[in-house]
């Protein structure tokens, strides 16, 4: 069963993990999934739902959340807010990583491989513009 994403759970997702809601609502914008979406990668991973969080996570989110790992894998692609839950963990894990550098860690976030994280930033930094200057929030 699909359960949508709100701007409820953007917040509360911010909220556990100490994110600004801007950061996630410009990662949702630039990620631009769907709920129950799967995308399929070159390398054999694939992103799912709203935040397009990489399969490669899934072992890594069953284990916390002492579930089956087909059943994370269905969470993480078909409820909105266990996505932005599975996302905002991922960013906190940039986020520490890059010892609290939000710049670093947006880049981390899609790629640890320094071009593709600068052009990644980028797109954040665009998306991000948007958000602010519409007050948007997903």
């Amino acid at each position: 069963m699909l359960a949508a994403l709100t701007a409820a759970c953007i917040a509360h997702v911010a909220g556990i993990y100490a994110e600004p809601v801007t950061a996630l609502d410009a990662l949702l914008r630039i990620e631009g999934g769907q709920v129950g979406t799967v995308s399929r990668d070159a390398n054999g991973t694939a992103d799912l739902g709203p935040y397009q969080v990489n399969t490669s996570w899934v072992s890594f989110f069953a284990k916390a959340w002492h579930r089956a790992p087909d059943e994370t894998y269905y969470l993480i692609r078909d409820h909105g807010c266990a996505n932005a839950l599975a996302a905002g963990a991922v960013l906190r894990a940039a986020l520490d990583e890059a010892h609290g550098n939000i710049g670093v860690a947006i880049g981390y976030y899609h790629s640890h491989t320094p071009e593709r994280a600068a052009t990644y930033r980028q797109h954040f930094i665009a998306a991000l513009r948007k958000v602010l200057q519409h007050g948007e929030q997903n």
